[in-house]
C-alpha cells in the first residue's frame, strides 16, 4: 500500500512538472500576442495624455473644451485599466500555483484566455465565436490545469489554420448525467483518420517542423481524466476539427464533489 502510495504521489508530481513546462511554451506564444494587445490601449494613453498636457499649455480650458479633455481622461482611465487587466491575467496564467481544486465558471476563464489570444487570432485572420448555454457553466477541478487544457486546445486550433479560418466555443449542460461540455471547434486542415487514434499518446505529432513535441494532447487528456472526464474528436480532412470536452459539473452548494 505505502509502494502504490507512493508511486502515485511521484506520478501526480510528474503531470504536475509537465504542466508547468508546457504552460511555459503557451506563455512564450502569449507574450508575443499581449504585447501587441497592451501596445494599442497604451497608444491611445498617450495620445490623450499629450492631448490634455497641450490644452494646459495652450490655456485652452473653456468649459467645452474642459468636457472635451474630461472624456480623454476618462477613455485614458478604461483603456490603463484595461492593459491592468491584460497584464493581471497573463500574470495568472505564468504563476506555478499548487493544486488546488475549487468551483470554476468555465464561460469566465474562456473569456480570460480570448483576452491573451485575441491578437494572435486576429492576425491569423481568425474569427472567434463563443456561444455558452447554461451560464454560468460551472465544474469543480483545479484552475491552472483545466485553463491549460483550453489554452492547448484553442494554440492547435489557431495552428490547423495558417490561411485562417473560424473558432468556435460552445458549451452546455447535461442535466441528467450531471456534466458540463465543451466544443473547441476549427476550420482547418483537419487530422488524418489514420492519426486520430494517436493523438493522445505522449510524444506524437503530426508537425514535421520541429515545431512542438506532441505533449499538448497527451496532458490534456490526463488531466481531463484526472478530473473524472472525457475528451473526445471528430475530425474530417479539409473541414476541421472538434474537440469537446465533458466535465462532471459543481455541486450547487459549492463544495467538493
Amino acid at each position: 500500500d505505502n509502494e502504490v502510495e507512493r508511486r502515485t504521489t511521484a506520478l501526480k508530481k510528474d503531470l504536475a512538472k509537465l504542466v508547468q513546462e508546457d504552460k511555459l511554451i503557451a506563455l512564450g506564444k502569449m507574450v508575443a500576442s499581449v504585447a501587441h494587445e497592451v501596445n494599442n490601449p497604451i497608444g491611445s494613453i498617450i495620445n490623450f495624455t499629450k492631448l490634455v498636457r497641450n490644452a494646459f499649455r495652450e490655456g485652452e480650458l473653456d468649459e467645452e473644451r474642459a468636457s472635451k479633455y474630461e472624456r480623454y481622461l476618462d477613455l485614458s482611465l478604461r483603456e490603463a485599466e484595461r492593459c491592468g487587466r491584460i497584464v493581471s491575467n497573463l500574470l495568472s496564467f505564468s504563476r506555478q500555483q499548487a493544486v488546488e481544486p475549487k468551483t470554476l465558471d468555465l464561460g469566465a476563464m474562456l473569456d480570460d484566455i480570448a483576452a491573451l489570444t485575441r491578437h494572435k487570432m486576429e492576425l491569423a485572420g481568425i474569427e472567434f465565436r463563443k456561444r455558452i448555454h447554461d451560464a454560468p457553466l460551472c465544474i469543480w477541478g483545479d484552475y491552472t490545469q483545466i485553463q491549460q487544457c483550453f489554452v492547448n486546445l484553442i494554440f492547435n486550433a489557431i495552428e490547423a489554420m495558417p490561411e485562417g479560418g473560424r473558432l468556435t466555443i460552445r458549451g452546455g449542460r447535461d442535466t441528467d448525467r450531471e456534466e458540463a461540455w465543451l466544443d473547441v471547434s476549427d476550420t482547418g486542415t483537419g487530422i488524418a483518420e489514420e492519426h486520430l487514434s494517436s493523438i493522445f499518446e505522449p510524444f506524437f505529432t503530426t508537425k514535421t517542423d520541429g515545431y512542438g513535441v506532441g505533449l499538448g494532447l497527451s496532458m490534456v487528456y490526463g488531466i481531463i481524466r484526472e478530473h473524472h472526464g472525457r475528451i473526445t474528436v471528430r475530425s474530417e480532412p479539409g473541414k476541421g476539427t472538434t474537440f469537446r470536452v465533458t466535465l462532471p459539473v459543481a455541486p450547487e452548494e459549492g463544495g467538493a464533489p
